[in-house]
């Protein structure tokens, strides 16, 4: 079987293979696609995901879950009070999980090396909403839950948030969502 991503940047006029995958696998596969690298975001921006059988003879067999789409604008909202820039940061944040949540999700981040952190969490309008991890990590993966409250203890409201993981030397952000 064979899925392919596409994406319009024009309503659907035309479309943009971004991504063509044949392989059959078991397991769950993370990918990121940078949308400037193949087309220009705009409000008419479409995604379609087409599956096909390639041998004819069984039952197509094609998922993906965790499909993001991450704002530049709002992410810079986060980033503008400091000035960094997440685009030539050496961290990673990865999908939390699960996400969307209700209740608690992991926060998945990966630290090049020892050092100080701060992981954050921000509504979209870049306003700190919790500070989830402050002091020394070692190099390598770390995890840490998020329960949805605010710094006060009460909980967040329902919607988008980011999580920014922020060393001395870079930060990155990832979007989150919050449902009841």
């Amino acid at each position: 079987d064979e899925m392919t991503f596409q994406a319009s940047g024009n309503g659907g006029s035309s479309w943009t293979t971004l991504e063509t995958v044949t392989t059959t696998d078991t397991k769950w596969n993370e990918r990121q696609i940078r949308l400037a690298d193949f087309l220009a975001p705009s409000a008419t921006t479409r995604f379609r995901v087409q599956v096909s059988d390639l041998s004819g003879e069984s039952l197509v067999e094609a998922a993906f879950d965790d499909f993001q789409i991450l704002d530049s604008w709002a992410a810079s909202a986060v980033e503008s009070a400091s000035g960094e820039d997440p685009a030539t940061s050496p961290l990673a944040v990865a999908p939390n999980r699960p996400n969307p949540f209700s209740s608690t999700t992991l926060v998945r981040y990966e630290l090049p090396a020892t050092g100080a952190v701060t992981v954050s969490v921000f509504d979209l309008g870049g306003r700190l909403v919790r500070i989830l991890e402050e002091g020394v990590r070692g190099a390598g993966r770390h995890e840490i839950a998020w329960d949805g409250r605010g710094a006060g203890g009460r909980p967040a409201g329902v919607g988008v948030y980011w999580v920014r993981v922020r060393t001395p030397s870079g930060a990155a952000t990832r979007k989150i969502q919050l449902i009841r």
